[in-house]
């Protein structure tokens, strides 16, 4: 249903614009400076706004990482998971301890869902965080699909848990921080 109503606005946004021959470009502007304000007063965007408002930024690298990345939380949700205060979260991030990313069209940082095995991160996240960094840097290196993987991912071998799988990706990145 939600979806249904959101293509009757598009339509209806569509015919207004055409009507009235206003630019693209103000389109945009006006687009960018409603998610700015929903940032501000706190509302959030949903996956879909942040992906979109990335592209319209230029950033559809950012935003395609994004997409794969599937589920984040907030701050405030992985202090909830990992029962600490949300301080202790900012400070684990700043030791590298977590995988964390922030996204030029919101407030705070994301952490994704998969780094954590319960309420525990997982065992080879810090290692790769402190050789590639915090960022898109290290979600590139786990998201892409790789050839000479045979099309898979860095983070699905990562996430099978066999060890020597996991010890061979972070041998790649010890590599990768050396060069």
């Amino acid at each position: 249903m939600a979806g249904s109503h959101l293509d009757a606005q598009t339509v209806a946004l569509e015919q207004f614009v055409a009507a009235f021959d206003v630019p693209f470009a103000a389109v945009l502007g006006v687009a960018e400076r409603m998610a700015e304000r929903r940032l501000e007063s706190s509302a959030g965007l949903t996956r879909g706004e942040m992906e979109l408002l990335l592209n319209v930024r230029g950033l559809d690298g950012s935003a395609r990482l994004v997409r794969e990345c599937g589920q984040t939380w907030t701050s405030e949700q992985v202090a909830a998971r990992l029962n600490i205060s949300r301080q202790a979260v900012h400070e684990r991030k700043q030791q590298n301890r977590l995988l964390a990313f922030t996204l030029p069209v919101s407030r705070g940082d994301r952490y994704p869902v998969w780094q954590f095995r319960g309420r525990h991160v997982r065992s080879w996240v810090p290692e790769i965080v402190a050789e590639l960094g915090n960022g898109f840097a290290a979600l590139h290196f786990l998201l892409v699909a790789r050839k000479s993987l045979g099309g898979r991912r860095y983070l699905d071998l990562a996430l099978s848990g066999k060890d020597e799988i996991i010890a061979k990706m972070l041998k790649v990145v010890r590599g990768i921080s050396r060069d």
